[in-house]
């Protein structure tokens, strides 16, 4: 809360004196001033500008001297180094007060260079530190003091009179503004440094009344928000005005002020630093605190913030006492109004065809005199309501009972809704006049028609987003009320939930309020909905209730699953493409291997063929000893088992090959983009990598168009709706032939038909029953047991297939003997 540091100088031995401050100067520091008692310091002390002291203790100081000077200090908080010379210096425990730094001398002046450098940075951090203290427990005051049941002129005082005591400031002022001027001026410390009565005109110099002293006074560029001076240095974005010279400031920059119309500033020559900070309620600048100093260079932006965040605080509480002081004479006013007033009466004589008013009736009904006759009377009402308030008068005649009815009037084209009230006089049991009031209620009713119209609106707002809202009695867990898309969305068709259990449907365990989570409601059919859940407490009727509001996340979760199963398959997609990648090397060069020792091996038997033949022909003694070799070489085995084996061996080789190029045309991994899809190729893909799934339980039979027809469309998402469709069907007959040994069949076809690619996928497996075929599609619907199935499988397929593809999947089935999935897609050329 205070300025940099100023260094001085404390000695009080003369002779030593300029010796010392030589010796500090040589070490790079230029002591402002040099004292050599206490009485001189603390004339000079100000809060505002305060001292770092170096204190030259030689040896003809004192411990009396001492003391005296670090008392000072410490009650002022002001920082002391002591530059000990004498060689006595008290031990820490002997004096009450310590110097924030001890520099033990003699020392040359680079080495006392750095120890003030070192003395400094900590007094800095210490100074930082309290102004942080200073600052937040000056913000704990004020806002304990704005808390606070004051009067308006109290709390001021008292937020003036901490802030000067907290900051030291010269002056500290508020000023709070309204329609006629400064109508309160409260300051500590007042010398008249902008006026204490500074009648604001809010106006340029040349509309500026003659006796406004708005021309001479900078609080007009905080009260009307001067945006043009924003980039101004003596301007914050806050709308405060400050200035660390203002008499500097006003020079540099009255050709500036002076275009505002602040031509004959007046300034008080003793202070030298101001600010001027907005004090605000409502985005409307009420008034200003404002802060003198005789120093220069008082402020910082840090400080000028730090006023601003407060000064929000203060200016809505003075806002509000304000309010407060006009709705208490408001109210002063209002009783005694409410006790001369009088609702607008009239009288109506039996025999009469007159009706005579108050002066309220005559202003109500806007009528020139005090009497209306009963056809003037019906003129001036609304034409749709005369026959409501003719029978109302026709039936007091007969059955003299009170009577009151809203009617509308129709006054000089305005219209204005009135209650009407009367009463029958009987004068010995004779039917004389009627009494009645009438009551201006227009506000009331606008305000019902405008309140029924908000409610229609919210109405309309809650079905547009589909917001289920249902109202339960917390002790019975009683529905006793649920809105239109409620009973949509539970499919209660026949009628709303009103009165039903609501553990029934969406209460799991009795809520509590202000409770937000994700649940699954259970339908009567077993079908699921998730839905985003809060409960919150209102009251209704005069009860407190639990209003449950909830919102269906089906296509949000369908969404989810789709995005973390399209991440998975990218995942996988990548990792198959890496080991397909991976795979392919080495089974290339086993191949190529491999043929090359068929090769061989070709050509070994070729040349043993030829030796035989060339053997037959040598000496009986030659082909003796050779025919006893060629068992043991088991020659005939070799030439029979070898090229066989190899043959194998590059069968397996090219059945390797085959999965690792179906592994990568199927994986694409990161494809989003759409391209031609071979529909043929990714069938034939699709059943190679999934056939670990099928190839226990079914045979695949492939009835592939030799059209080869093709789609635009993304390969990813193709693959991975006949990959789904395959291993469903693989899992139909799994469960129709669970027991039995023997194979169920997969039939693929593709073919095309009336420009459409048509994908066939028919299965010898269980079958669809009927009471769940509009359901399949849907999404979290499964016949599979809990943990084997998410529902998401077909109801992903038929997203891909009609929103990303447009095109058509459907299926026909008969129970107990299978299924066939169609998928119809627009066919293009390659």
């Amino acid at each position: 809360m205070v300025n940099e540091y100023r260094l001085v100088v404390f000695n009080k031995d003369a002779a030593e004196k300029n010796d010392f401050t030589s010796l500090v100067v040589q070490a790079g520091y230029e002591p402002e001033r040099i004292f050599s008692s206490v009485y001189e310091l603390e004339k000079a002390y100000r809060k505002t500008s305060p001292f770092v002291i170096i204190y030259h203790f030689t040896p003809n100081c004192s411990w009396e001297d001492l003391s005296e000077l670090l008392s000072f200090c410490e009650h002022r908080s002001l920082p002391v180094i002591v530059a000990d010379s004498s060689g006595k210096y008290p031990e820490p425990d002997e004096i009450e007060f310590n110097p924030n730094y001890y520099i033990r001398l003699p020392m040359a002046a680079d080495v006392i260079k750095v120890h003030l450098s070192l003395a400094l940075s900590s007094i800095n951090r210490e100074k930082v530190h309290e102004s942080h203290k200073n600052k937040l427990q000056l913000a704990i005051q004020i806002l304990e003091l704005l808390n606070q049941q004051e009067s308006f002129k109290n709390i001021t005082s008292d937020i003036l009179f901490i802030v000067k005591e907290y900051t030291g400031y010269d002056e500290v002022a508020i000023r709070v503004l309204d329609d006629e001027g400064f109508s309160f001026f409260e300051s500590v410390n007042p010398e008249d440094t902008l006026s204490s009565r500074c009648e604001v005109a809010c106006e340029n110099e040349n509309g500026t009344p003659p006796d406004s002293r708005c021309s001479s006074c900078i609080c007009e560029i905080v009260l009307n928000k001067r945006q043009e001076l924003k980039d101004y240095p003596f301007m914050t974005y806050g709308g405060s005005f400050w200035s660390n010279d203002l008499p500097e400031t006003v020079n540099k920059y009255r050709d500036v002020l002076e275009s505002l119309g602040l031509v004959h500033i007046d300034l008080n020559s003793k202070y030298r630093s101001l600010a001027l900070i907005p004090l605000s309620a409502q985005d409307k600048v009420i008034g200003a605190m404002q802060i003198c100093s005789r120093d220069k260079g008082t402020f910082t932006e840090e400080i000028i913030r730090f006023f601003e965040r407060i000064s929000v605080s203060i200016g809505i509480t003075l806002s509000n006492k304000k309010m407060q002081i006009k709705l208490e004479e408001s109210e002063r006013l209002l009783t005694k109004s409410q006790n001369i007033a009088k609702v607008g009466s009239w009288v109506h004589k039996i025999d009469t065809d007159t009706y005579h008013m108050s002066a309220e009736a005559m202003n109500i009904t806007g009528a020139p005199s005090n009497s209306i006759s009963l056809q003037n009377l019906f003129e001036i009402i609304h034409k749709d309501d005369r026959a409501k308030l003719l029978s109302k008068r026709n039936k007091i005649r007969e059955d003299f009972q009170p009577y009151s009815i809203d009617v509308r009037l129709v006054v000089n084209g305005t219209v204005k809704y009135v209650n009407i009230s009367a009463e029958p006089v009987l004068l010995n049991g004779k039917f004389t006049e009627l009494n009645g009031i009438i009551q201006d209620i227009t506000d009331r009713t606008l305000a019902v028609l405008e309140l029924e119209e908000n409610r229609l609106f919210l109405d309309s707002i809650l079905t547009g987003i589909q917001a289920a809202i249902v109202l339960v009695d917390p002790d019975t867990q009683t529905i006793v009320y649920s809105n239109a898309t409620a009973d949509k969305l539970l499919k209660k068709g026949t009628g709303p939930l009103m009165g039903k259990n609501c553990e029934q449907f969406i209460c799991s365990t009795r809520d509590t309020p202000d409770t937000h989570t994700d649940y699954i409601i259970t339908l009567d059919d077993n079908t699921f909905i998730p839905v985003s859940k809060s409960v919150l407490q209102v009251k209704w009727q005069g009860n407190l209730h639990h209003a449950i509001i909830f919102f269906d996340l089906t296509e949000k979760k369908m969404l989810e699953r789709q995005l973390a199963i399209a991440q998975k398959m990218e995942s996988i997609g990548q990792l198959a493409a890496g080991i397909a990648h991976e795979i392919n090397t080495p089974i290339q060069y086993i191949g190529d291997n491999t043929h090359f020792i068929k090769d061989v091996m070709e050509s070994f038997l070729k040349f043993y063929n030829a030796f035989e033949k060339t053997l037959e022909e040598t000496d009986p003694a030659t082909r003796q000893k050779f025919d006893i070799l060629k068992p043991m070489l088991e020659i005939d085995f070799i030439k029979e088992e070898v090229p066989l084996a190899l043959e194998q061996t590059l069968e397996g080789i090219e059945r390797v090959s085959s999965i690792v190029r179906a592994m990568k045309m199927f994986s694409h991994p990161g494809a989003e983009e759409q391209s031609i899809i071979d529909i043929n190729n990714s069938v034939q893909n699709t059943v190679t990598v999934a056939r670990n799934e099928w190839k226990y339980h079914a045979e695949v039979v492939l009835e592939l168009s030799p059209d080869n027809p093709k789609i635009l469309g993304n390969p990813v998402d193709f693959n991975q709706v006949l990959l789904n469709l395959l291993v469903n069907a693989a899992h139909a007959i799994k469960e129709a032939n669970a027991g039995l040994n023997r194979k169920g069949t997969v039939t693929i076809t593709t073919v095309i038909e009336n420009g459409l690619a048509v994908i066939k996928v028919r299965d010898t497996g269980c079958g669809i029953p009927p009471s769940i075929a509009d359901k399949v599609f849907d999404p979290f619907f499964t016949t599979k047991e809990v943990g084997k199935g998410t529902g998401q499988g077909l109801s992903i397929c038929h997203t891909i297939i009609t929103e990303k593809h447009g095109g058509q999947i459907y299926f026909e089935s008969v129970v107990g003997e299978g299924t066939t999935f169609y998928i119809k897609i627009k066919a293009t050329e390659a």
